[in-house]
């Protein structure tokens, strides 16, 4: 049974016996196999953040403190524009649109999953396939349970006790649902037990700090070559209206992407990992700000940052943050995890625009 310090922190005795665990020559050859990519990704997304909140370094300044290691997109002030691919400028049409890599046409967060397989759906499924596929490989982690109808056009099959994401063949964790880690079921009966005695104001949610803390868990436990988080207490605090909760709330996404960054630094993948963190839509200035939507300005006005090996490996202490300048958008996103990981897309042609950037500055 795990103690309440895993919410928090990770014991350092543990992480090293958990690497030296995973450093072990039948584990490598689990990660070296020529059946799928060697590379690993970490996806990271904070809702409905503003562009201008996420840039002020007194709001991420973890990840300000490690900016010659992530090229950035978004920052108006340095004439780089990264927007949302939708007109309709909400949280389920934006995620959907980052997993199709195209706008399938959803008009609210009631819409129902897509029709088309995401990328996850055609990772996972076109590793299900290597001899020695593990779905932990795959997982995704959501405070936001609706998230689940923007992963995967896979519908999870129901049970008495609720949607079973079993079926599934990727790891997901959406919102207060009960979670199972097959491995250590005792670990996800704690979890599932602290979420549902702990739950936020809002509905159909887990509270962040759960979220990274499970996926934090999850990787030193399963090391994923994709790992997705998901947040939103950001955005659910500006529906509130209280912008000194959202950014507090944002903080503290500045601090969990910082924890997860040095942890995987200590890791047998630090070479092979790119992080990946955007926001799902923008939100309105001065009295708009509890609001986004197609009506309210700047809602389409987003951000991304990648740090990869190569940016990494190119990183010096006086080096400043690179900006990169001209017209993004979120379905360009797409083309860069299918290329990462290896993905046979079966899907449209998707714009590889971002993809070209990065490959052409070499950065990728």
């Amino acid at each position: 049974m795990l103690t309440r310090n895993v919410l928090f922190s990770v014991n350092a005795a543990a992480v090293a016996w958990l690497l030296s665990f995973i450093c072990a020559p039948d584990s490598m050859a689990e990660v070296t196999t020529p059946c799928r990519s060697l590379n690993h990704v970490v996806f990271m997304t904070v809702d409905g953040v503003r562009w201008k909140d996420f840039f002020d370094p007194k709001n991420t300044p973890k990840i300000h403190a490690l900016a010659n290691q992530f090229v950035m997109f978004g920052n108006r002030d340095e004439n780089s524009h990264f927007k949302v691919s939708n007109p309709i400028n909400k949280s389920l049409p934006g995620y959907q649109t980052l997993f199709l890599g195209f706008d399938e046409g959803a008009k609210n967060n009631q819409w129902p999953r897509p029709q088309a397989p995401t990328f996850i759906d055609e990772l996972a499924s076109q590793w299900q396939k290597c001899p020695d596929f593990d779905k932990d490989s795959v997982a995704a982690f959501s405070s936001w349970q609706v998230l689940e109808n923007a992963l995967t056009h896979f519908k999870p099959a129901n049970t008495s006790s609720g949607p079973n994401q079993g079926n599934l063949p990727f790891v997901l964790s959406a919102g207060a649902q009960p979670w199972t880690d097959l491995k250590h079921p005792d670990d996800g009966a704690y979890f599932s037990k602290i979420i549902r005695s702990d739950l936020p104001k809002w509905k159909l949610s887990k509270k962040d700090k759960y979220t990274w803390s499970m996926s934090l868990h999850h990787y030193l436990m399963h090391p994923s070559q994709f790992l997705y988080i998901s947040t939103g207490d950001t955005d659910e605090w500006g529906h509130q209206n209280d912008f000194k909760k959202y950014l507090s709330a944002l903080k503290d996404s500045d601090d969990r992407v910082d924890e997860m960054m040095q942890e995987i630094a200590k890791s047998p993948y630090a070479t092979s990992t790119t992080f990946v963190l955007t926001t799902d839509h923008g939100r309105g200035n001065k009295g708009d700000f509890k609001n986004h939507g197609p009506d309210i300005k700047h809602s389409d006005e987003a951000f991304l940052i990648v740090s990869t090996p190569e940016i990494r490996k190119q990183a010096s202490a006086n080096k400043p943050p690179l900006a990169i300048s001209g017209e993004f958008e979120h379905r360009q996103l797409r083309p860069i995890f299918e290329y990462l990981l290896e993905i046979q897309s079966l899907g449209a042609s998707h714009d590889s625009h971002l993809l070209d950037t990065l490959r052409g500055a070499h950065l990728l």
